[in-house]
């Protein structure tokens, strides 16, 4: 299976504006649409489900018809990592690319564009970073998830050290915590919420259960045909589309849960700046958090929360350990080769 998606092309437009500022300068909403239109394409790398990417295209296209949009689909660390390539390489493709917050802290401040959006003032305090390199669109959650045709009920995790039933052995599968992203990330922060002694015994079991490592998509998708029961790390926000098309996977709510901000950026050498910014407010705008919540995702604002997600809200939630994982990158590193590298 191939993790990256080729090139999809869907037609937008740029009838009516929301407020956007230049990349030097000022620029009202009808200076902001003519230039869009002009420009006339956007190119927008994201890691988001087909589901929610052609969705997200769809209500922006209806709202604003008359601008070609190509995405390209893949992992976080896959993505920044071709973005970081082509920069390098003097190609500037790309005009719009999303991650997870913590990614986007971890990149050269020379690859993220100053870009404040006038719809963040719509958000609480505390939601949006306030030095405007990113943004943060919507928020994903870290669970597990299980087939319920393959889990019996009555059987399913409800804790994390429920997966370490030797029922599970062999019948679970991860994300490749060695080559960073959502894995990782669930290790280091549970390195933080548990303590060095209960986390290292805890992944030192999990890791003897005989775990499948593929793409948190790969995974998935063994998961959806019953060929394994159990995806170790993946977020409701994604499930839930899947769930929506009738596949059987469900997720659960452990505690810890990890919250984890998307964020959205600007390419400082956007080829389409201005149809950039203009796809940037309408995801950030009321009308964009609202389609992120009937295509499944939690978006960033609150009130936008939809119903699939009422579970979340009794939910032990706690931030992922960017600055943790950042400060002890070297044993993280080592503990996962270590721990993850016996295959």
């Amino acid at each position: 299976m191939k993790t990256l998606k080729a090139f999809t092309t869907f037609a937008l437009a740029a009838a009516v504006a929301i407020g956007a500022t230049a990349p030097v300068g000022a620029q009202s909403s009808a200076d902001l649409v003519a230039a869009a239109k002009k420009e006339g394409k956007l190119t927008f790398y994201t890691e988001q489900p087909v589901e929610t990417i052609t969705g997200l295209i769809a209500a922006f296209s209806a709202k604003y018809p008359g601008i070609t949009i190509d995405y390209f689909r893949g992992q976080t660390s896959q993505l920044v990592t071709r973005y970081e390539s082509e920069t390098a390489a003097g190609r500037h493709i790309v005009d719009v690319f999303t991650a997870t917050e913590r990614r986007a802290k971890l990149m050269k401040p020379t690859l993220l564009a100053n870009y404040k959006s006038p719809e963040l003032a719509r958000y609480d305090a505390g939601v949006q970073p306030t030095h405007g390199n990113w943004a943060v669109y919507s928020l994903n959650t870290t669970s597990f998830a299980w087939n319920p045709r393959t889990v019996p009920k009555g059987q399913e995790p409800k804790e994390w050290t429920d997966l370490l039933d030797p029922k599970w052995k062999g019948k679970i599968g991860i994300q490749d915590p060695a080559v960073g992203g959502g894995a990782a990330s669930w290790i280091a922060t549970m390195y933080g919420v548990w303590g060095e002694a209960a986390w290292l015994d805890y992944m030192t079991k999990f890791a003897a259960q005989n775990l499948l490592y593929a793409t948190r998509p790969q995974v998935e998708e063994k998961v959806i045909s019953g060929e394994l029961a159990i995806i170790a790390v993946d977020y409701p926000d994604f499930i839930e589309p899947l769930k929506a098309k009738g596949a059987p996977i469900e997720w659960g709510t452990p505690k810890p849960m990890i919250r984890t901000g998307l964020s959205v950026q600007l390419s400082p050498n956007a080829p389409n700046p201005n149809a950039a910014k203009l796809f940037i407010n309408f995801l950030l705008s009321e009308d964009g958090q609202q389609t992120l919540a009937k295509l499944g995702s939690m978006p960033a604002l609150k009130s936008a929360w939809p119903a699939v997600f009422d579970r979340m809200k009794t939910a032990e939630l706690v931030p992922s350990a960017d600055e943790l994982e950042a400060q002890k990158a070297d044993y993280f590193t080592a503990k996962i080769k270590e721990l993850f590298g016996k295959r």
